[in-house]
């Protein structure tokens, strides 16, 4: 196929179907395990500081998410927001367990929630947190509200 292109041609072609493959394996993602999720998440610096100072949340710094191994996960202080449709805030911060399910394909993955009554949580709500893989370990982040908005919450793991 390269056989009539120059030096400088076959060299451009090659460094630009490298680039564009190493795009694509960046995309595929393989479907994380429970024992990739297992451990305590606080919120980001930054979701911090915009729902506490902007969304009507006071102290935001105990809100945290303890995923266990077999994906129930304790709810600490989490933003009511997050449970609502519309993003709409009370001010409230829940608490309570839900059992969580990976969902999704190679091009990405979610955590499912399934919430059952449990404390403060508001029951039967199923929930997708994304599962963000900038690095290891794995982030949780929630779209609040309308999803053109921009607006979301993002939990990571602590190390250590």
């Amino acid at each position: 196929v390269l056989s009539g292109c120059s030096g400088a041609m076959r060299t451009i072609f090659l460094v630009l179907l490298a680039v564009m493959h190493g795009g694509c394996e960046r995309g595929l993602i393989a479907k994380p395990k429970a024992s990739d999720l297992v451990g305590v998440y606080s919120l980001s610096r930054e979701s911090r500081e915009v729902w506490s100072s902007g969304q009507g949340y006071g102290s935001l710094y105990e809100s945290e998410i303890e995923v266990k191994p077999d994906m129930t996960l304790e709810m600490r202080s989490v933003p009511d927001c997050i449970f609502s449709g519309h993003g709409i805030s009370d001010g409230r911060l829940l608490t309570g367990v839900a059992k969580g399910e990976i969902a999704g394909g190679s091009l990405g993955y979610a955590l499912d929630l399934h919430i059952s009554g449990s404390g403060s949580l508001p029951s039967g709500v199923y929930l997708r947190w994304i599962l963000l893989r900038p690095g290891s370990p794995i982030d949780l982040e929630f779209t609040v509200g309308d999803p053109d908005q921009g607006q979301r919450i993002r939990y990571v793991r602590r190390t250590g």
